[in-house]
């Protein structure tokens, strides 16, 4: 089962608040980090009433963290005051058995905010009304994660009435200039306390004790600015050592160990006077760069690791207490993501000697090593294996044979993926960044097995300027990152041991229709050559006879004819996905598939550039092909809706299914009916209506076709059109899958 998450942080904003998703998604940024290290953060975005979105979990979770933005629309709408006063409440209640507890932490972008009703005014209110208009959120950061911080320390080793300790380590060799800058700020605009030096400390005090008592009974931090002398001074390498020990804080079992370790960001300040080395003690601490007005960065940085270490000390006792543990395995865990000094010290702390005969699990904070980092360290501790804490299900699936240790591979098995932004995504209380992780959580099993991907999205920039949380998601870009960092890295004959001589390493087959493809040059088919291999879908393949030779991109100048042929290669584009595809790549020449499986995610509902939402019609070629597929219903959008009528059919063809119901909400629907027109011209077959109605034929309760065979059941279907959770729902698909590999589909309903 999956670990229960000790904390979830959600964010509230009314609707009609136009920076609300901006700063929602820089919050979710800022506590949710790309490699799903972090707390899970949801959202909570309405205007009429609490009902348009799901209620706060607090059956599944210890402590839920509660953000209001209040601003105008906020304070004058009755149902979100009578909201936010009914969470306020909570704050006093007794907590019943098995209730998460509350902690509200509003925050004012708008004098207004004091007009909340009393049982709001009373809590501190974060104050951001200075800069709710700009894009300077730290301020309003550092707050949130330092009243976090201090909540969650309370949560770990109990009640404490000191401030959070910070630790300044530096060699005065490289000046005092910024550690006196950092201190300054951590002294004037934070709670926190700070030992700079040795006169912070009291004279015949034992500086490992202080620090001992700093991890297990109040919260503490090191804060390393690295100058060019730094690495050469004994004194600061052991502080290093010192402070990154790791500590045995519980021990659950004889077998099961738990130990925790300071959290650690490093500030490089070189002046490049001398060469200066790396400190491997220092293993996986946050780096950044020092530059003038960085000590908030520094600092709230420092605060994050802190709010982190925390939160992976309550979530390593509740991985430990709810995970089946192997009797015969020493486990242990630890608060900090694996490096070898680190494992050397658990090692050492756990007496473990004769490595080679003991079976060594290390449970570790995110979502599961990469690839390349597994293989780095499975390098050196070969007996040592590396588990997320409730990232990986290795004893849930059912995908591997236990009785024999067969381990089902899907090399050279191509998954298709139709995946896009929903706009009723957010009334499901996440948003699109959300999807990057359901996608990481299914995607990155899969990868290990060696499956590739065929999707037709567009490429990303090869550099990415701006912020996350400025930027729209690109689901290219997070495949091409997750393809790379699973690929192995041992050279061609330990490839071919692993993969086979025949076969080749996971990639990506991006599919690419006209006019889109005229944007793939030469330059960025070399740039991805080694993971992504583009796939073109011309006019002539989508039967246009007279083809337009230079497409134009300005949205007002685009021809009549120009829509029709677009939407007719993005038809094509999409029969392709579903046959044998042709493809030479850098492993093998004459390489060609079929897509194994489909899998439908998201996808929008208006604004298509095809003849219906593209999921719906990519669903359909897969349906008439008698393709697998997997639908997954938690984020809404087009695929949410086909998941809802299968899991509870319709008594009634839905509005959604006409062809009236888009020229309804079309921005444009004059230039759709043109569409529809000139599809159903071509041939009767292209026609939205018939699209629709074959779809609904597959859905109508009365007499529906029949759906392919996708290696699941009918119950465990309706759990992956129903689930929340993402690590169920990559469970799912990943059975469906393995199942569809080893035995094959034949059509059933």
């Amino acid at each position: 089962m999956p670990v229960k998450t000790p904390v979830r942080i959600y964010i509230l904003w009314h609707a009609d608040f136009d920076g609300g998703l901006s700063l929602a998604r820089h919050m979710y940024h800022w506590f949710r980090l790309p490699t799903g290290e972090g707390i899970p953060v949801y959202f909570r975005c309405w205007s009429e009433g609490p009902g348009q979105s799901p209620p706060i979990d607090d059956a599944s979770c210890a402590l839920n963290f509660v953000i209001p933005l209040v601003e105008p629309h906020m304070v004058a709408s009755l149902p979100w005051r009578h909201y936010i006063e009914q969470l306020a409440s909570r704050l006093d209640a007794p907590q019943k058995t098995g209730q998460a507890a509350y902690h509200l932490l509003p925050v004012g972008l708008h004098p207004t905010a004091y007009q909340m009703p009393p049982g709001v005014r009373r809590l501190n209110f974060i104050r951001h009304m200075d800069l709710a208009d700009t894009n300077d959120h730290d301020h309003l950061l550092a707050k949130l994660t330092e009243a976090m911080s201090l909540r969650l320390r309370d949560a770990v080793v109990g009640p404490v009435s000191g401030p959070i300790k910070l630790f300044l380590s530096h060699a005065k060799a490289d000046g005092t200039d910024v550690p006196k800058e950092i201190k300054d700020f951590i002294q004037t605009e934070t709670q926190c306390h700070t030992f700079y030096d040795e006169n912070d400390i009291s004279y015949g005090q034992d500086f490992g004790e202080v620090i001992a008592d700093a991890l297990q009974k109040e919260s503490a931090g090191l804060l390393v600015i690295q100058g060019d002398h730094y690495a050469d001074r004994p004194w600061c390498r052991k502080e290093i050592r010192d402070f990154l020990e790791p500590h045995l804080t519980h021990k659950i079992t004889e077998q099961v160990l738990q130990f925790s370790a300071m959290p650690a960001v490093v500030v490089t300040s070189f002046k490049g006077n001398k060469t200066a080395r790396t400190i491997p003690e220092l293993g996986h601490a946050s780096c950044l760069q020092w530059r003038p007005g960085a000590a908030r960065t520094a600092v709230v940085t420092m605060l994050r690791e802190i709010l982190f270490s925390s939160f992976y000390r309550l979530l390593a006792k509740d991985a430990a207490e709810a995970q089946p543990i192997d009797p015969a395995a020493v486990h242990l865990l630890i608060n900090r993501p694996p490096d070898p000094v680190m494992i050397e010290h658990l090692f050492s702390k756990a007496q473990i000697g004769d490595r080679a005969s003991r079976n060594i699990i290390i449970h570790h904070p995110g979502h599961g090593l990469s690839h390349v980092e597994r293989e780095g360290l499975r390098s050196i501790y070969n007996q040592v294996d590396f588990l997320a804490f409730g990232a990986d299900r290795k004893a849930e699936s059912r995908c591997d044979d236990p009785a024999t240790g067969t381990r089902r591979g899907l090399v050279g098995e191509v998954l298709a993926i139709s995946v896009s932004g929903a706009s009723d995504i957010l009334p499901a209380g996440i948003g699109d960044d959300h999807m990057l992780e359901l996608l990481r959580a299914i995607l990155r099993p899969l990868f290990r097995r060696g499956i590739s991907l065929l999707y037709g999205g567009a490429l990303p920039a090869w550099e990415q300027p701006e912020p996350a949380w400025q930027t729209p998601v690109n689901f290219t870009r997070a495949f091409l990152d997750d393809l790379l960092a699973e690929r192995h890295t041992r050279g061609a004959d330990a490839t071919e041991r692993l993969l086979g001589p025949d076969l080749f390493q996971p990639r990506l087959f991006n599919l690419s229709a006209w006019p889109f493809s005229t944007r793939i040059g030469v330059e960025q088919e070399a740039q991805w050559i080694n993971t992504c291999s583009f796939i073109r879908v011309g006019q002539v393949e989508a039967g246009i006879t007279e083809p337009i030779d230079q497409p134009t991109w300005q949205k007002g100048d685009i021809s009549r004819e120009q829509h029709l042929q677009t939407a007719m290669c993005l038809g094509a584009m999409r029969r392709k996905a579903c046959a044998r595809i042709a493809c030479d790549t850098p492993e093998r020449n004459g390489f060609a598939f079929r897509a194994l499986a489909h899998l439908f995610i998201g996808g929008r509902l208006h604004g298509f550039a095809g003849v219906i939402p593209g999921v719906w019609e990519e669903m359909l070629c897969a349906f008439e092909a008698g393709k697998p597929t997997y639908i997954v219903g938690v984020t809404r959008g087009a695929a949410g809706k086909i998941a809802d009528w299968l899991s509870d059919p319709p008594d009634h063809r839905p509005p959604e299914l006409t062809f009236d119901y888009f020229l309804q909400h079309a921005e444009n629907p004059g230039v759709m009916q043109r569409l529809g027109e000139d599809l159903a011209a071509q041939s009767a077959v292209l026609a939205p209506e018939a699209h629709l109605d074959a779809l609904w034929a597959y859905i109508d309760p009365s007499n529906p076709q029949t759906i392919p065979d996708n290696g699941l059941s009918d119950a465990d279907n309706l759990a992956l059109y129903r689930a929340q959770d993402f690590y169920e729902i990559a469970r799912l698909v990943e059975q469906g899958l393995c199942t569809v590999h080893t035995n094959g589909a034949a059509p059933s309903r």
